[in-house]
């Protein structure tokens, strides 16, 4: 369903690949994280990668996770892809997005380094209290930190 919002906007889409085959360090990870724990509407609170924090600066970035999919606003594209989760394993592949150009560099890199890493997720956490539900999204050298904005019924 996400595909098609995507392909109804008639927007040119640009299709990223890779997959994340290695679970990686799973000390301190549920091993019952299910599809359901971590479907919902996600906004992004800091994240990392092998060159470094980023800075969000305020803009909206999201992701929403449901059954075999993801999708979200990126610093300035929306984007699309899919999903697999068994356990605490994760990923995040076939990427596609608009192509609109941001408005400041800063955003620019921003978004390329959020899609980069979302296809480098290994592993999944969800915590927190019911009403600040927190997801961490980690990969090799990428760490993604959310806060939930809707939690959705799983189908």
């Amino acid at each position: 369903m996400r595909r098609a919002v995507l392909t109804a906007m008639a927007v040119v889409a640009l299709a990223l690949t890779g997959c994340a085959t290695d679970a990686g360090d799973r000390s301190g990870y549920d091993e019952e994280t299910t599809v359901s724990d971590i479907t919902g509407e996600w906004q992004l609170t800091k994240g990392s990668d092998a060159d470094g924090t980023w800075t969000v600066n305020g803009t909206p970035v999201t992701l929403v996770i449901s059954d075999d999919a993801v999708s979200g606003q990126a610093p300035c594209n929306v984007f699309g892809g899919d999903l697999t989760v068994d356990g605490p394993d994760i990923g995040i592949d076939t990427i596609s997005h608009t192509m609109m150009a941001c408005d400041d560099d800063a955003r620019n890199q921003l978004e390329t380094r959020y899609l980069a890493a979302l296809e480098k997720v290994t592993t999944a956490k969800v915590g927190g209290a019911a009403d600040l539900r927190t997801l961490t999204l980690s990969g090799p050298d990428e760490t993604m930190k959310f806060t939930i904005v809707e939690k959705k019924a799983a189908n």
